[in-house]
């Protein structure tokens, strides 16, 4: 198993046209959960989308995902305001 230490993974989603990065797809292998390892990645990913000079990177998170929003809260994010999530997650 070529990946068998591999102990997060996420994407970057690069929307030229709208001039912004979204962090997608981040997990967080269970053994390695509540440590702080979730934090330090998104922290990453936030550095490499900076590097592409847009304003704007979000992520998307469930409501009924605690432990996920908890951390990206931690990794300086915060929830935007009900009406904008009904607008971003339309479709």
């Amino acid at each position: 198993m070529p990946y068998k230490d591999l102990v997060a993974y996420g994407e970057l989603w690069i929307d030229e046209a709208e001039q912004e990065v979204e962090l997608a797809r981040i997990i967080v292998r269970p053994a390695h959960r509540g440590r702080g390892v979730g934090k330090l990645y998104v922290k990453v990913l936030v550095d490499r989308a900076a590097t592409f000079g847009y304003a704007e990177i979000f992520l998307r998170v469930l409501p009924d995902n605690p432990r996920a929003i908890h951390c990206y809260e931690a990794a300086g994010f915060a929830a935007v305001p009900s009406e904008d999530q009904k607008s971003f997650n339309r479709g």
